[in-house]
């Protein structure tokens, strides 16, 4: 075999295994591109730990005669799915009671707390802030007040202001019977009456 015969063959076979080493180079990397991709696919998307923002929020209950029963509404509400909680900005939570007019409360805050269930309905609600209800010709006041659902009951230990046609009462304590829209009063009650000028 003469020198450049040999040069020939030697080159051939760094060629080939270079070609050999290239092709596994190649196939590696589009593996590890394939799994990188997979791994992407797989991997859970990241949940917002401050809950589900909504707008216009609205949440209703209805009785059987097809009429409501309640109703809150909001512009903004953040829903929480781990905690059966709805944290509802300056809410309006309107009552319609069968025999009688509606009446609402207004606060700066409300919590909904929900059962556990599929069906998630309304367990209770905090309101917090500010709060006004007006019932008839008479406002009341407060910074607190927590709604029952299976009572059908609006009650709290917070101290009351009640204002109305020729009165003013304050009191701590209340609960107020949605059905029958009657009020009552637990402790400390002052009651002062103006006279209307004839």
């Amino acid at each position: 075999m003469s020198r450049s015969q040999g040069r020939f063959i030697v080159s051939a076979l760094v060629f080939v295994l270079l070609a050999i080493v290239g092709h596994r180079l190649v196939i590696n990397s589009q593996s590890g591109d394939k799994r990188i991709e997979e791994l992407t696919k797989s991997a859970p998307v990241p949940v917002n730990k401050d809950g589900q923002e909504m707008n216009d929020f609205t949440r209703v209950k209805v009785r059987p005669d097809g009429k409501k029963a309640w109703e809150i509404v909001a512009r903004k509400a953040r829903y929480s799915m781990e905690d059966h909680l709805i944290i509802v900005d300056t809410p309006q939570f309107s009552f319609y009671p069968k025999d009688g007019d509606a009446f609402s409360l207004r606060s700066r805050e409300a919590r909904v707390l929900l059962t556990a269930d599929k069906k998630e309905e309304v367990l209770r609600v905090e309101l917090n802030g500010d709060l006004e209800m007006q019932i008839g010709d008479f406002v009341i006041t407060t910074q607190e007040a927590i709604f029952d659902s299976e009572q059908n009951r609006i009650s709290s230990q917070a101290a009351v202001q009640i204002t109305g046609p020729d009165v003013n009462v304050a009191g701590k304590g209340y609960a107020v019977d949605v059905v029958n829209k009657s009020m009552t009063l637990d402790a400390d009650v002052q009651t002062t009456l103006s006279r209307r000028e004839s």
